[in-house]
């Protein structure tokens, strides 16, 4: 046995079943009478992994030692989160519900693979998590229309956890060994509540390593998110930070932001209203030298042409955006966007 990551469950002659979990040598727990039949298969294959087994049949004569079983991440694979209620077994969970998690917690947070989806679950987590976002391998075709793929990594935030509150990222590619990793030094400020506004942007779609996540922390524990946008704490924190980064403080946002790519799949910018009501355009994620592009704006709304991309507010034309403005005077504008 080699290549294995996760346990397998093989059998011989459609019984006598052995679980391993580790590589080397294996034997069975039964044994075969001399001149018999022999024949070794997989029962239950691991999560991700695809295994082929080879010298799996014949007659007895002696030991047997030419049975070769070697499994490789199936790179088509990925895992699947799901929350778990309730009281539940890795054989049997009482609950799955779809994909996103819900967003007020959960008793475990567990993943099923793609290839395997009879297997019993793997638990990333227990206890209450709150979902933060989920990062995908997006395409970008020669008209410029976003698909998605598989998913790649799942980030999440503890509550009410032992040692303190924090958000993890876990690796759902079917070679993960699903083991969370702490994503910065943020401590979640207030129990049963993690952000009032989150945005999850790439640095490029193509990479979903290069994801990183814009949270709006409330101010304080008394008014929480009710004192509006503009008092939001903004932080910035990568796929790539580790457990001792420190999120980076952005400035305020008193409305929405809505990132733009180029055709190419890399980011182009930000735009957003400021609290003068102009609309603005920052040319990256530091979020500095903002281009005041229209004045007299009050709120503004993405028009999505030849239809909806899976990211929202991203046009599936990338080189170029329609955007509605509203003025104070109720008065409505529409503005095509080239910001190549």
């Amino acid at each position: 046995m080699s290549g294995l990551i996760r346990p397998i469950t093989l059998q011989d002659n459609l019984g006598d079943d052995l679980t391993l979990s580790t590589d080397g040598p294996f034997v069975f727990p039964g044994k075969i009478d001399a001149h018999s039949a022999y024949s070794v298969t997989v029962l239950t294959p691991p999560p991700g992994l695809m295994c082929t087994v080879a010298g799996n049949t014949g007659t007895v004569t002696a030991d047997v030692n030419g049975v070769s079983i070697i499994c490789s991440v199936d790179r088509g694979s990925y895992f699947v989160p799901f929350n778990a209620t309730g009281q539940y077994t890795n054989n049997s969970p009482i609950y799955i519900g779809p994909w996103p998690p819900p967003t007020n917690g959960a008793n475990a947070l567990i993943a099923v693979a793609t290839n395997n989806l009879g297997a019993p679950p793997t638990t990333i987590a227990t206890g209450l998590t709150k979902t933060i976002g989920v990062t995908q391998k997006l395409m970008l075709d020669s008209h410029g229309t976003i698909t998605a793929g598989a998913l790649s990594t799942l980030v999440y935030a503890t509550e009410a956890a032992t040692g303190g509150d924090h958000l993890w990222a876990v690796d759902l590619s079917g070679g993960s060994n699903l083991t969370p990793r702490q994503l910065s030094n943020l401590t979640v400020p207030f129990i049963g509540l993690l952000a009032c506004s989150k945005l999850e942007v790439y640095k490029n779609f193509n990479d979903p390593d290069s994801a990183f996540f814009i949270l709006g922390l409330p101010p304080d524990s008394q008014n929480l998110c009710g004192s509006g946008a503009a008092s939001f704490n903004n932080i910035m924190i990568r796929l790539s930070d580790s457990s001792s980064a420190t999120p980076r403080p952005l400035p305020s946002f008193p409305h929405r932001l809505l990132p733009l790519y180029n055709p190419t799949g890399a980011l182009a910018g930000f735009v957003t209203v400021d609290a003068t009501n102009h609309l603005i355009f920052y040319a990256d994620e530091t979020f500095t030298n903002p281009r005041v592009l229209l004045g007299n704006v009050t709120d503004f709304s993405p028009i999505q042409a030849g239809g909806v991309s899976t990211l929202a507010g991203i046009s599936s034309t990338p080189s170029a955006a329609l955007i509605v403005t509203y003025a104070s005077d109720f008065s409505e504008r529409l503005y095509h966007v080239d910001y190549r």
